[in-house]
């Protein structure tokens, strides 16, 4: 990962002022990366992932239309849905890949779990981790 990225984190919030001339609502993802552009869109979810064998594992197509728009808004073209890991789920966190709108497209979804139990400096590591393991794999690719 290059040295001058400036990780930025937003909050989920909408933006509308009738007063302006452009009247108009723009919605924040919670977490991006920001490398000269966004690489990088991490939305948190938090609700309960179900099991790897479920072929949706309880991600809403509400979820996944919510994070193409983010895609689309800031032009990136890897987006992350992260949700709370938890005892019903594998040992070891999910990270799954899902390619949108076509097999080998440009744009990537990843369906990722993060263990939010223990140490808040656990969980900022996991997520650093979960970052820079993203970006690299965007920058190779």
């Amino acid at each position: 990962m290059p040295t001058d990225s400036t990780p930025t984190a937003r909050s989920s919030r909408c933006c509308f002022s009738a007063a302006e001339a452009s009247n108009w609502l723009r919605p924040y993802p919670h977490v991006f990366e920001e490398i000269r552009q966004i690489a990088l869109i991490i939305d948190t979810k938090w609700k309960r992932i179900t099991r790897i064998d479920d072929p949706k594992q309880g991600v809403s197509q509400a979820d996944v239309y919510q994070l193409m728009a983010y895609g689309r808004l800031y032009d990136c073209p890897n987006v992350v849905l992260l949700y709370p890991h938890h005892g019903g789920l594998p040992p070891d966190p999910i990270v799954q890949q899902y390619s949108i709108a076509e097999r080998g497209a440009r744009e990537s979804l990843f369906v990722v779990t993060l263990d939010v139990t223990g140490p808040r400096r656990k969980h900022e590591t996991a997520l650093r981790d979960l970052v820079l393991d993203r970006l690299t794999a965007v920058v190779a690719a």
